[in-house]
């Protein structure tokens, strides 16, 4: 349970993040909680919000993400060009005093603009081969005999990593790996995984 201000913040209602700026002191509770928070089974954080003083005072932000910064992706092929990304998240607070000594006013602002593709992702399924071992159907790299359901176009090699080498099955078969070197916990949740389309 999150409480701002004494203000429940429950994945049922609009959830309220404070720029870290704007943040006085926040207490993590744990273990059993006082009666006045009520439902909370867990820990507790208990946030409260800074407040106008006699002085002007604010604080401002802005942190920047951009595709010129970023890496290649692991799992894509070298020099591929990166997804476009660019994330700007920015902000600030300002306390005054309204009538000195008497009244106060505090207010924050954080915004976001991100801009990145849609969809960036992948997702694969082994196929009926490939939950025996038999990784061979992704060593023909997009030739025209390669099966259509693989969709690469680079050659794969499965390499055993107790040796670096390419697995070779039992002698003569590269990108199989034995059965022996299966193990048994993927085995048992192969057929929890979906059947390729």
């Amino acid at each position: 349970m999150v409480l701002i201000r004494g203000g429940d913040r429950t994945p049922r209602e609009v959830i309220f993040f404070p720029p870290a700026d704007a943040i006085d002191e926040f207490k993590v509770q744990t273990s059993v909680a006082p009666a006045e928070f009520g439902r909370a089974g867990g820990a507790l954080v208990v946030t409260s919000l800074k407040s106008g003083t006699n002085d002007i005072h604010g604080s401002a932000f802005w942190f920047n993400r951009n595709t010129s910064l970023n890496t290649e992706d692991f799992f894509t092929s070298p020099h591929t060009a990166t997804p476009s990304f660019n994330r700007n998240q920015f902000g600030g607070t300002i306390g005054m005093p309204i009538f000195k000594n008497k009244l106060f006013i505090f207010g924050d602002y954080g915004g976001l603009r991100l801009n990145q593709p849609s969809n960036v992702g992948f997702a694969t399924f082994p196929t009926d081969a490939m939950r025996q071992g038999d990784f061979s159907e992704l060593l023909c790299g997009g030739a025209p005999t390669c099966p259509t359901s693989t969709g690469i176009s680079n050659p794969i090699t499965i390499l055993d990593p107790t040796t670096g080498l390419q697995f070779m099955g039992t002698g003569s078969q590269p990108n199989v790996i034995p059965t022996d070197r299966i193990n048994t916990v993927g085995q048992c949740n192969t057929p929890e995984t979906a059947d390729p389309i």
